[in-house]
C-alpha cells in the first residue's frame, strides 16, 4: 500500500528492548514488567521482553519475592517464564 507515493511503514514494535539477568527468575522480569506497563502509558510501540545468560532456570516461573514485589506495585508477572538468550 502506498501513501502519497511513498511505501506504508511496516506495522508492529518500532523497536525493542531485552533485559538480561543471570536466571531471569528476579531482576529482569520485574525490568520487564515495568518497561511495559511506562510503554504503555506513554503510547510507545515496543517489543519488551527478559531473559537470562544461564540455563538453569528455563522454564520455571519467577521467584516467590518477585512476584510479591510486582504485585505490590500493581504488576502481574505470574504468567512470566525464565528463558536464556
Amino acid at each position: 500500500m502506498k501513501l502519497f507515493g511513498r511505501p506504508t511503514p511496516p506495522r508492529g514494535p518500532v523497536g525493542s528492548i531485552l533485559f538480561v539477568c543471570t536466571g531471569n527468575i528476579c531482576r529482569s522480569p520485574i525490568a520487564e514488567a515495568v518497561a511495559k506497563r511506562e510503554a504503555k502509558r506513554r503510547g510507545l510501540d515496543l517489543k519488551i521482553d527478559s531473559a537470562g545468560t544461564g540455563s538453569w532456570h528455563v522454564g520455571e516461573p519467577p521467584c516467590k519475592e518477585t512476584v510479591l514485589i510486582c504485585k505490590l506495585h500493581d504488576l502481574d508477572i505470574q504468567s512470566y517464564r525464565a528463558r536464556q538468550v
